[in-house]
């Protein structure tokens, strides 16, 4: 059994789980304070860990990451700095592992979800920030870049109407999957999950390639099939094939 916890910028969701399945969930608001944060993992350990017996824990988590720390999250001020091995009473003595959220939740759609098979898969979630990785060759690849934030994010955040965000992120996505050209292109996040968004998304990012000359997309366009899950079992596959 193994626990894997992701926190974005508005939810943390963690789970325990077998390598097989979800056996256990708990999900609670992103808090407002670091302080308040210690008390919200607390009580996730708490409602996962009921037996006392787990003793791995992995972290999905919005930001740049170097070992367990946290170099700067823009949408999470508070973890700017942050090593989560000061959550080790919090834990009972289990051992970490943390990683980006975006990688985290690439993991799990790579191993047994919506890019499972496929050479090369760019994942892109969108949440209450973009989430950008690469898994090529059955790994996913560590592009610092993509733990920073985008510059357009900020804009990303404004934008109300659906159609108006599809046609802005078709854009601006299209600018990725040039650079890295992948076969499969899987869609995550909050915002997907609105009903017709990744259709419109993908109408929009076929219209892109239309206007630059393209009369088919090399990458197909799919949406995530592991959920709101999706980065929480990701983090916990951090300890897979470990002893």
């Amino acid at each position: 059994m193994t626990i894997g916890i992701d926190i974005g910028g508005s939810k943390i969701i963690g789970v325990l789980w077998n390598e097989k399945k979800v056996v256990r969930s708990f999900e609670i608001k992103t808090p407002k304070s670091l302080e308040k944060f210690k008390s919200a993992i607390k009580q996730i350990f708490k409602n996962l860990n009921t037996s006392g017996l787990v003793k791995k824990i992995g972290i999905g988590t919005a930001g740049s990451v170097e070992g367990a720390k946290v170099i700067r999250a823009r949408n999470i001020p508070y973890f700017n700095n942050f090593d989560f091995h000061q959550l080790s009473p919090a834990r009972g003595g289990a051992k970490l592992k943390v990683d980006n959220d975006a990688r985290t939740y690439a993991r799990a759609e790579y191993i047994i979800g919506a890019g499972k098979g496929a050479k090369s898969v760019l994942f892109i979630t969108l949440g209450t920030g973009i989430g950008r990785a690469y898994g090529k060759n059955n790994k996913i690849l560590k592009i610092k870049q993509f733990e920073k934030a985008e510059n357009w994010e900020k804009d990303y955040q404004k934008i109300q109407n659906k159609k108006a965000l599809a046609e802005f992120l078709g854009e601006k996505l299209s600018l990725i999957t040039d650079a890295l050209n992948p076969e499969v292109l899987v869609l995550g996040g909050g915002v997907v999950k609105k009903k017709g968004y990744c259709n419109a998304l993908r109408s929009t990012l076929y219209a892109v390639s239309k206007m630059k000359g393209v009369q088919r997309m090399a990458y197909s366009v799919r949406r995530g099939k592991l959920g709101k899950f999706a980065g929480a079992i990701g983090a916990a596959m951090l300890w897979k094939n470990d002893a």
